[in-house]
């Protein structure tokens, strides 16, 4: 008798939950993903209190926060850009990269060669950037950030540093005193 009960239970249950599921719900607006989207942030060379170049999150009021970001196209897992090739690419492709603090404040990152002046045989790569020069009078604490990329045809895509969406603290840039 019990096991009738449960099995009597356990369908009426599935034959809810399919009515649930197909009924009509107000359908979420589709955000065509094409990207690939890694970011972080580093200390600039404007008044730099430490070592310039260096992944950080922690800056002094009066410093530079340099936004990076590399752009990948997931289909073929490759730089749109085609490492400074394909600048027409990018332009057909109406791609936008863009910085954005929880204040409101934005940046548009640029594309372009890192370092812009090579020197001898080093290495140089191709990403997007764009700084932020805290102001000296930008009260102390954090500061939730995150980087956008769009492109003509609708697709996008978000970065959150880790921790963002989750029980975790997400990594914030922290403002402290000069």
């Amino acid at each position: 008798m019990r096991r009738t009960a449960r099995v009597l239970g356990t369908a009426i249950v599935f034959a809810t939950l399919m009515l649930f599921l197909s009924a009509d719900a107000p359908a979420a607006p589709r955000v065509r993903v094409a990207y690939w989207l890694m970011a972080d942030v580093i200390r600039g060379g404007s008044d730099a209190v430490g070592a310039v170049g260096v992944q950080t999150n922690v800056f002094k009021q009066g410093e530079e926060v340099v936004f990076r970001a590399r752009v990948l196209d997931i289909g073929n897992g490759q730089d749109p850009g085609q490492q400074g090739k394909g600048l027409r690419a990018l332009q057909d492709l109406g791609l936008k990269v863009t910085a954005y603090l929880e204040d409101g404040q934005s940046f548009p990152l640029s594309y372009g060669r890192h370092p812009a002046q090579v020197q001898g045989r080093e290495a140089a790569t191709w990403f997007w950037s764009a700084a932020w020069k805290i102001p000296a009078s930008r009260a102390p604490g954090n500061v939730k950030w995150w980087v956008i990329v769009t492109d003509k045809s609708g697709a996008s895509v978000r970065f959150d540093p880790i921790g963002a969406g989750t029980a975790l603290p997400p990594i914030a840039i922290i403002i402290e005193k000069r």
